[in-house]
């Protein structure tokens, strides 16, 4: 079989559109007097007195370049990531619609925080070319990391080389070819249980099952998730690395994450969701929720029971 790399165009799209329009902020005082343009609101700030900040309002300008220039960058990104996984043919791959963790009766919507966020004016029209000249597939029912993950993990049972490409810290999880075209040279293979690293600067990272563990404690701020959040309590990457670090064996590793949602959650919740309706759950039930989130799919519907993994590990409930 030729070697592929799948691409993660969501990535992608976002990346060529943004960097194909400038963005400034007019700013207003409290009479709606014009004051001027600014690069960011930060800009601005530095500018006034704190204590003045908040009687100013601010409108977000988006000034898109020629569409032509977005293409080439697309055209160019791909070219290199193809060049660096050395693959005989590529696809790129969409997020569609139905993602099931949409679904999810989290507390807070998952990625309901990036529903306010300006988006690229040309991210559409970037989209449909990708759809149109780079042999894409677009998802229903999952994201497009789910897509990249079950593409990996086919290559890695079947023993094809087939890589997926993304600067996604959540493809980490997944066993098989790995490309992060930021910060690799070439793919690296991901196998096994994992293992886990903490810095300072870069938080926790990792790799294999104990990083998805580790991402189903911590949590995800950029797709809005934190698994705490119910608790009231704090907690972030160095207690998660220091809960896991020394943690080899799969019962252990599991052990470990459900007693510290037992610590959490002693006994059932009962909350109001984002979608306005009650639930109550116990620690299972809410770590499973967020489990849900961290875990990239392996294959077409290949949800992941919690309360089957712990009795197979002999965990007791």
């Amino acid at each position: 079989m030729k070697t592929q790399v799948h691409i993660d165009a969501d990535l992608l799209a976002f990346k060529a559109s943004a960097a194909a329009e400038k963005r400034f902020v007019k700013v207003f005082d409290s009479s709606g007097k014009y004051i001027g343009e600014y690069k960011t609101r930060t800009e601005f700030k530095a500018t006034v007195p704190k204590e003045t900040y908040s009687e100013y309002s601010f409108e977000d300008i988006q000034r898109p370049e020629p569409i032509e220039n977005a293409l080439h960058t697309i055209k160019k990104m791909i070219e290199g990531i193809v060049e660096k996984a050395e693959a005989d043919e590529y696809f790129t791959v969409l997020s569609g619609k139905n993602n099931f963790r949409d679904n999810l009766p989290l507390p807070s919507k998952y990625k309901g925080n990036r529903e306010d966020m300006i988006r690229p004016l040309l991210l559409n029209d970037v989209k449909d070319y990708i759809k149109q000249y780079h042999d894409c597939v677009v998802t229903d029912g999952y994201e497009a990391d789910d897509w990249l993950s079950m593409k990996a993990y086919e290559g890695y049972k079947s023993g094809n080389k087939i890589i997926q490409a993304t600067i996604d810290k959540d493809a980490y999880q997944c066993n098989g070819w790995l490309l992060n075209w930021d910060t690799m040279e070439y793919p690296v293979f991901i196998d096994g249980f994992g293992s886990l690293t903490y810095t300072r600067e870069k938080g926790t990272k990792g790799t294999g099952n104990i990083w998805l563990l580790a991402q189903s404690l911590m949590g995800d701020a950029t797709d809005g998730y934190k698994p705490c959040e119910l608790s009231g309590k704090k907690f972030g990457d160095a207690g998660c690395y220091n809960l896991l670090k020394d943690i080899t064996k799969y019962k252990q590793a599991y052990q470990a994450v459900y007693n510290q949602y037992k610590e959490w959650y002693p006994s059932p919740v009962t909350y109001t969701a984002w979608d306005g309706k009650e639930y109550t759950k116990d620690a299972l039930d809410i770590w499973q929720m967020y489990f849900s989130c961290a875990r990239m799919l392996r294959k077409e519907g290949d949800i992941i029971i919690l309360k089957d993994v712990l009795t197979k590990l002999g965990i007791e409930r």
